[in-house]
């Protein structure tokens, strides 16, 4: 329909009255006037676009959702927003937002372009928000048919920007049953303008399987739908950290629940209380120990409540007559544990008790029925033995997805940025490190009560040993008063060979000992290291008489046998000084007078690393960890997540892996001359790490080429077994669960400095 000459003044006057380029189009598209900021702005004569099509001038890319806005003024409606690229008179192209409104009267539509701003390309500007936020953006006529997608959009479906979508196609990537999700959807959307957000399966035009995030919402006119619109997302990593995630609570459950099984296991009674000293766990060996009182051992009830419960029942022999004053000693000695206790039940039963200190403040015990081990001695051991090898087996078989829980947890935590999920991570690590802990302890009681005693053979400083003792008691003597003084020559200075935690250990109780019992006057500790290490702990104490002297290094004895119910304390201290000290092939020296003070020597025959004037160690590689990168790792397990553990801490180092699920494989993929480094489980089907390395080690050697360096992954961490790979030939040894640090240092230890 053309424009009647009638109405070409009230058209002429629109398009003039307009502040930016303007233009009549009739029903067909055709331009039938144009104003003169065509000239002005865009460098086109005015005339020469009347009789032209309106959509020829537009980018082709355009063209589709041209023609669509072109229908929507043909059924006599209006145009809000549409931005389309016009070509100018040079040549060259510009953003144009367009308005247009259908005008019966004057038998056409006017349309108007606002010309962008350099700088505003709706294009670039949407693109650049996409990249920012990650979310694509769609729009939709559903009366014209046609669809628009953001270019974010069209890079999620792996299809071409060219390419123009209808809405069957678009809802064809999604997977069948989300497809049925999505069209319920989009027809309550159309229905009755229901917006949606839906997280569903998705496959792109490449096959790719991944997560998206879909939002529509509706535009209606009039009672009708004119417009749809909404976001776009690519949601798969979020979804996969999720799951991971959910993976590892889970894990944590299960590792919880395979602890506590293996405690209710166990043959003696277990115990814990956590830091505000409430119960968390009691056997049921426990419970059948102490019948009286374990109705009220329900988890979150005080220890001092359970003991209240047995003593009002008279099940403590002991406490009979004088409970209160019992209440106390043993409130007492259970916040203060220190070696082993006996305790005497009104059944008659004898129980011997150990408690100690978890990291965390709380407190682990075990009770042991020692009633008939007189008459039982043997079948005491033996079952002592049972009960080590039943906690080695329990550590290993703990240790191994506990190495996945923290592992995982460490490579999540790492790759968040989430505050909210970095928090989770961090409560899986913690919980996972808990659960450790309480593994730790067990088999620290398992020692005790097996009477077993290694001794490290390693490097140490005895100057830094004592400092490091100094700077624990420095404060409890100034506590009481009392003046601490340490005085050290400088050969205490050069590293010796031997045991420095034990070292620790005498110092420790020497230094308690004479803290605890001088009220008055100072405590010194002297430390001489030219020859044989001779560590003196002297004090201005209460002193004692030859006849006391003789039982102080007897188990369970003090001096005084009042000064139990004085100071405190179980009468280990100096006996474990005692032994120690013999182990290492040393002597102790006491030196008292009663009332005034003790002097006790002890001399340990430890031998010198370095020779005179070589005792200044090498300084360290400022990052020996860069060693390993763009070495080749040859690693087996047959857990399979703990090879992904071991894959993601190696490839992170920068080194390239090889995987293999056991022994068997490790030896088949073994080439000589291919790898830098082998990592290898021990307890694996089919072959086991140390059969597979010797097999290794034969290939190699019939090659006449060096096998590279082996170390031993594995959840057996007791010293023995260490000691038994190492002689199997390995180099290293890795206890599960493998930290981050510690792997990549024991690794790059391994590898030849220099290119």
């Amino acid at each position: 329909m053309s424009v009647g000459q009638a109405n070409m003044g009230i058209v002429n006057s629109i398009l003039d009255s307009v502040a930016d380029p303007a233009i009549l189009l009739d029903e067909t598209g055709v331009i039938r006037r144009a104003n003169s900021l065509w000239s002005e702005l865009l460098g086109l004569d005015p005339e020469t676009l009347i009789g032209s099509r309106w959509i020829d001038h537009l980018h082709p890319a355009d063209h589709a959702a041209a023609a669509a806005a072109l229908d929507i003024l043909a059924a006599g409606d209006r145009v809000d927003q549409l931005t389309c690229r016009w070509r100018d008179g040079a040549g060259g192209w510009h953003d144009l937002d367009w308005s247009a409104r259908h005008n019966a009267v004057i038998g056409g539509s006017v349309a108007i372009g606002r010309i962008l701003a350099p700088g505003h390309n709706a294009i670039e500007r949407l693109e650049e928000l996409e990249s920012v936020s990650g979310v694509g953006s769609w729009e939709a006529s559903i009366d014209a048919g046609w669809i628009y997608w953001s270019p974010l959009t069209f890079r999620i479906h792996d299809v071409s920007p060219d390419t123009q979508p209808d809405l069957s196609t678009a809802l064809s990537y999604f997977d069948p049953q989300g497809r049925a999700v999505i069209e319920a959807a989009f027809s309550q959307l159309r229905l009755h303008g229901t917006a949606y957000d839906l997280e569903l399966p998705f496959t792109t035009a490449k096959g790719r399987s991944i997560w998206v995030r879909a939002t529509g919402a509706a535009k209606f006119r009039g009672g009708r739908l004119v417009r749809a619109y909404g976001t776009f997302q690519d949601i798969s990593d979020r979804r996969a950290r999720e799951v991971h995630l959910q993976d590892a609570r889970q894990a944590a459950i299960d590792a919880r629940e395979q602890l506590v099984t293996a405690v209710e296991s166990l043959p003696d009674g277990f115990v814990l209380y956590d830091q505000n000293d409430r119960l968390v766990i009691a056997n049921r060996r426990y419970r059948e120990i102490y019948t009286d009182s374990a109705a009220a051992m329900i988890p979150g009830t005080s220890f001092e409540a359970i003991l209240r419960h047995g003593l009002a029942r008279g099940q403590y022999r002991d406490a009979i007559g004088r409970e209160e004053a019992w209440l106390s000693e043993r409130l007492h000695r259970h916040q203060n544990p220190s070696g082993v206790m006996e305790q005497r039940l009104s059944n008659g039963r004898v129980l011997r008790i150990f408690e100690r200190r978890t990291p965390e403040g709380g407190t682990v015990g075990l009770r042991v029925d020692v009633t008939e081990l007189y008459e039982a001695r043997e079948r005491a051991e033996a079952a002592n033995r049972a009960k080590a090898q039943f906690l080695a087996n329990m550590s290993h078989e703990i240790r191994t997805p506990l190495n996945g829980i923290l592992g995982m947890a460490d490579l999540l935590a790492a790759d968040l940025n989430d505050p909210e999920k970095l928090a989770l991570a961090d409560n899986i690590r913690d919980s996972g490190e808990t659960l450790l802990a309480v593994l730790n302890d067990l088999l620290d009681m398992s020692k005790i009560d097996a009477g077993r005693m290694e001794l490290e053979d390693a490097p140490f400083v005895p100057a830094d040993v004592l400092r490091r003792v100094e700077a624990l008691y420095d404060l409890r003597a100034q506590e009481k008063g009392l003046k601490l003084s340490v005085d050290l020559d400088k050969a205490a200075e050069q590293p010796r060979r031997g045991d420095g935690h034990r070292v620790s250990q005498i110092l420790h109780n020497l230094l308690s000992n004479a803290v605890k019992f001088t009220a008055s006057g100072q405590v010194s500790v002297t430390l001489r290291a030219d020859g044989p290490v001779v560590l003196t702990v002297q004090d201005t104490g209460i002193g004692m008489t030859p006849d006391e002297v003789a039982r102080i290094f007897d188990d369970f004895e003090q001096a005084d046998r009042g000064t139990n119910r004085r100071f405190g304390g179980t009468g280990l201290g100096l006996s474990i000084v005692r032994k120690l000290v013999a182990l290492m092939g040393g002597q102790v020296v006491v030196e008292t007078v009663k009332g005034q003070g003790t002097k006790i020597s002890v001399t340990l025959p430890l031998p010198l690393i370095h020779a005179p004037g070589t005792t200044e160690p090498p300084p360290p590689e400022p990052c020996p960890v860069a060693r390993l990168t763009g070495k080749h790792a040859l690693i087996a397990d047959d857990n399979p997540v703990n090879l992904q553990i071991l894959h993601a801490y190696l490839t992170r180092f920068g080194l390239s892996v090889t995987m293999a699920e056991n022994g068997r494989q490790a030896v088949d993929l073994f080439r000589p001359g291919a790898f830098d480094l082998i990592c290898l489980d021990i307890s694996m089907p089919e072959l086991d790490g140390i059969a597979a390395l010797a097999e290794i080690d034969d290939i190699a050697r019939k090659a006449g080429l060096r096998r590279p360096p082996a170390v031993a992954v594995t959840a057996h961490a007791m010293p023995h077994h260490v000691q038994e790979y190492l002689a199997a030939g390995f180099d290293a040894h890795l206890a599960k669960p493998i930290r981050r640090d510690l792997t990549g240092r024991t690794l790059a230890a391994l590898m030849p400095v220099g290119p």
